[in-house]
């Protein structure tokens, strides 16, 4: 119960902290203008390549918008913010996937994720994911196997690297020194459509897999691969941001000094009140002011989930708690590795405790 109070005070605190305030502050504003001049205010034009269909292109652009001042590189500390991003949101989805291949939720709602994938770049992850969260604690079996059928317990890594981090790694490949600044805007506006292409790959790699791996239930090794895997995911762009930022902070001298100034702790991890009353002073000051909302109540929603799982696990087990050491331990993985990192340890342990007494008991 407490769980489903704190996703849905998480959705509340979104829809101020990110929709209203977006409008409050002007952001939209810069957006439309963003559309209207066909260009950035800092005088690059949208160039990316369009399919001459009006809605298509439309919602190409919009997404341009969004993005590309993440991924352009004249702003650091929006680089830094966006790489934060990359891995809380690529490890919770990674989390999203493994529990629809889990052999317990196949037939229920849970093993159905392409249209909260929309739902959730559309509309905000930090919106989206607590009403996620909330509807698959709602649907999920509570006693369902845990495992994953080994085909794609091999798969979902593959297709994450091919699908997610390939991509992203695109975006940030300077333009035009390496990438044509078109190409570049072709490949963030395209890329909305993430989730299909992590979901293609997937089938692709799991058809390939097919005709070398037999199809058995996993064992706790491919889980532990597994998981290892959505670990480096959150934990190591954490740590790059982290290091970088703080390192700002105690050796301004390494960085140019509109560099160190920009990437400091103060500019990267502030967060601007939603009741502030403040006006964003430009498109990518409104911006990072909306992701660093975004991340933070996305990966507060993932950490949330995973205990709930993880509380509903020890129940029917009938396992206690020893809570102090548990809530120590989310203190910490949460900031070596961020919330989003501490929610992937979390399941991890889920898995070991279920998967680690059905081993014992056969």
């Amino acid at each position: 119960m407490i769980a489903e109070i704190t996703l849905w005070v998480l959705a509340a605190w979104a829809l101020k902290s990110i929709i209203l305030f977006a409008s409050q502050n002007g952001l939209l504003k810069f957006l439309e203008q963003t559309q209207r001049n066909n260009s950035f205010p800092n005088g690059v034009p949208i160039r990316l390549y369009l399919t001459g269909i009006g809605w298509l292109d439309k919602r190409l652009k919009n997404v341009l918008g969004f993005i590309w001042p993440f991924a352009a590189g004249h702003r650091p500390d929006l680089s830094l913010v966006g790489l934060a991003l990359v891995g809380a949101f690529g490890s919770t989805w990674f989390l999203i996937v493994m529990e629809s291949l889990r052999v317990g939720n196949q037939g229920t709602w849970a093993s159905h994720i392409m249209i909260p994938g929309v739902f959730i770049f559309d509309h905000s992850q930090g919106l989206m994911m607590p009403l996620y969260f909330l509807f698959h604690l709602y649907v999920v079996p509570e006693r369902g196997s845990l495992t994953i059928d080994s085909i794609d317990a091999r798969a979902i890594v593959a297709s994450f690297v091919v699908g997610y981090l390939l991509p992203i790694g695109a975006h940030a490949l300077p333009a035009p020194s390496m990438i044509a600044v078109a190409r570049k805007q072709t490949l963030v506006g395209w890329y909305q459509l993430w989730h299909i292409y992590i979901f293609v790959c997937h089938l692709a790699f799991a058809q390939v897999f097919q005709h070398f791996f037999d199809p058995v239930s996993t064992t706790i090794w491919y889980h532990r691969l597994m998981y290892l895997f959505a670990f480096s995911l959150a934990a190591l762009p954490h740590i790059c941001v982290l290091f970088l930022s703080t390192l700002s902070a105690i050796y301004p001298r390494l960085f140019a000094k509109d560099v160190a100034t920009r990437i400091h702790p103060r500019s990267v991890f502030n967060l601007e009140s939603p009741w502030s009353g403040k006006k964003a002073p430009s498109l990518d000051e409104g911006l990072k002011w909306l992701l660093q909302w975004d991340v933070l109540i996305s990966s507060l929603a993932v950490l949330t989930w995973s205990l709930a799982l993880l509380v509903r696990c020890h129940t029917n087990l009938g396992q206690s708690i020893h809570w102090g050491s548990l809530v120590a331990k989310i203190i910490v993985a949460s900031l070596i590795s961020s919330p989003a990192g501490a929610a992937v340890l979390l399941m991890w342990e889920r898995d070991e405790m279920v998967l680690g007494m059905s081993r014992i008991e056969s």
